[in-house]
């Protein structure tokens, strides 16, 4: 990390001496290592450096067509073992249980009841 440079645009050269920053540092922002330098120099390049990676990551999957691999695979799993339907299926089940706790144990309205007290307790509180 000794002996690291990092250059801005429009500014002197900042450089690590292994201790401290020395060089002008735009915005008053000080890396204090050298991670924090690769971000503020990253940022500094802002939307220019994600339109790249954007653009390059793209193209690499139209070159190898990952994305139309994986979705294939995905639609493929579902097919042999029904996934879709098993997490539809699961789902129903736990909602009619919760249903039947609900309607045994009268969850729902012990709850709003609660609030309610604890609504009118509030407003006459506060309107003392």
């Amino acid at each position: 990390m000794e002996g690291y440079v990092l250059s801005h645009a429009g500014h002197e050269d900042i450089a690590w001496n292994g201790a401290e920053w020395h060089g002008e540092v735009p915005h008053g922002t000080v890396p204090e290592n050298k991670a924090q330098a690769v971000n503020i120099e990253m940022l500094a390049k802002g939307y220019m450096v994600r339109k790249d990676v954007m653009s390059k990551a793209k193209e690499f999957d139209q070159r190898h067509g990952l994305i139309a691999t994986v979705a294939a695979t995905v639609i493929s799993v579902d097919r042999k073992f029904g996934l879709i339907e098993k997490i539809v299926v699961g789902t129903s089940t736990v909602n009619q249980q919760l249903k039947a706790v609900n309607e045994k144990y009268l969850v729902s309205g012990k709850t709003n009841s609660a609030f309610a007290v604890a609504e009118e307790k509030v407003n006459t509180t506060g309107s003392r």
